[in-house]
């Protein structure tokens, strides 16, 4: 089954003489999408949800296989937590790829490197293909890889190595392609776009979730969700803010739109690395899974995008309550990283456009959106839009 969400989120700008004054947030996501598994079988649900996202299809597959395993009582292998780690690892570095090779580049009006992200496509598609023969997310996942997968990683790696430049800005090596992409965010001074004083998520076990996703507020929480009160940002950046080029990036250009793509480049250069520690059943995992009672589970899943959870409740094997934390809701919370455009100072209704549209894209969502500038009712400066 595949069903395409129709959703959307809007960011309405108010602007007072060419000033950002308000950020406001509104999403139409629908949370209460999953009650189409209501009565499903619990072995039904990985396939169903990878089909109900066409954005992180995969991880939000791994995320229902590993909740509904937990629920079930089922032993998880370890081999197989491999198969499904790796899957995970590989759309994100799918992701990154298309994100910093392909759409920033047209974002800013350059040439995207569509060979070197096809070359990378090509590669990662061939991995999982080696982990999954028949794309499907089976109940029971394969616990032994070819020889040949060990090979396709060496590729990888050579591929991501081969295509990075020195860029002495940032004392790092970026894309040949993307060469021009920090000199210009610095010359222009957008490196600081959208920096935000709200902090990052940080490592949590899935079992903390419980309460939240459990509990009688449940439903809120999904939609605006906080940590000790406050929101907080998810994804790259909060995975990646101990890496030492990091710290110095945020230590000059706060964590603004210039940290938010390093911090994805540093990541899908490590990410054929980590496909390495997982073959061999080491390194740090990028999923978690918790019971908390018979018939429960919880598991969560560090997407492309950020931390996803899912919480599955079963009787008699069937789904009775189903739910879904997503990134999105963390990255793009009313009171969240966005408002670091308040104080926006843009001469011109499409030059901010652009620049609220380079906020929002290094924070991904998954989830097209729509912009509103509201007119200026002072200073005259911009039309009515």
């Amino acid at each position: 089954m595949s069903v395409e969400l129709a959703v959307e989120l809007t960011l309405r700008l108010g602007v007072s003489s060419g000033r950002v004054t308000q950020v406001r947030l509104n999403s139409n996501r629908p949370l209460g999408a999953t009650r189409i598994l209501l009565g499903r079988e619990l072995t039904q649900i990985p396939n169903l949800v990878g089909g109900l996202y066409s954005v992180c299809g995969r991880s939000q597959g791994v995320a229902a296989w590993l909740a509904c395993k937990a629920a079930s009582g089922q032993p998880i292998p370890d081999s197989a937590r491999v198969v499904a780690d790796s899957l995970v690892l590989l759309e994100s570095a799918r992701e990154h790829a298309l994100r910093l090779l392909v759409n920033w580049p047209r974002l800013l009006g350059a040439s995207p490197d569509l060979a070197l992200f096809q070359g990378l496509k090509l590669l990662l598609d061939g991995l999982e293909g080696q982990l999954l023969p028949d794309r499907l997310l089976d109940w029971e996942l394969p616990t032994l890889l070819p020889a040949s997968y060990a090979t396709l990683i060496d590729e990888l790696q050579a591929m991501l190595a081969l295509d990075l430049d020195p860029e002495p800005l940032l004392d790092t090596r970026w894309f040949r392609a993307l060469r021009w992409l920090p000199a210009r965010l610095l010359s222009e001074g957008l490196a600081g776009l959208g920096t935000t004083s709200v902090a990052t998520l940080p490592a949590l076990p899935v079992a903390v979730w419980e309460p939240y996703l459990g509990g009688a507020m449940a439903a809120n929480f999904v939609a605006r969700p906080c940590w000790e009160g406050l929101p907080r940002e998810v994804g790259p950046l909060a995975r990646m803010n101990s890496h030492s080029l990091l710290i110095s990036a945020i230590a000059h250009h706060g964590r603004g739109v210039l940290t938010r793509l390093l911090a994805r480049l540093l990541e899908l250069q490590v990410g054929a690395e980590r496909l390495w520690d997982r073959y061999a059943n080491m390194g740090q995992s990028p999923t978690d899974w918790f019971r908390p009672a018979p018939g429960v589970g919880l598991a969560s899943v560090e997407t492309a995008r950020g931390l996803l959870v899912h919480r599955v409740v079963a009787r008699h094997g069937a789904v009775v309550d189903y739910r879904i934390l997503a990134p999105t809701e963390w990255n793009f919370h009313p009171r969240g990283v966005l408002q670091g455009l308040r104080g926006l100072m843009v001469d011109q209704p499409e030059r901010l456009r652009q620049r609220a549209g380079m906020a929002v894209t290094a924070l991904d969502p998954c989830v097209d959106y729509r912009l509103i500038i509201d007119p200026d009712q002072g200073g005259g400066r911009y039309p009515l839009l």
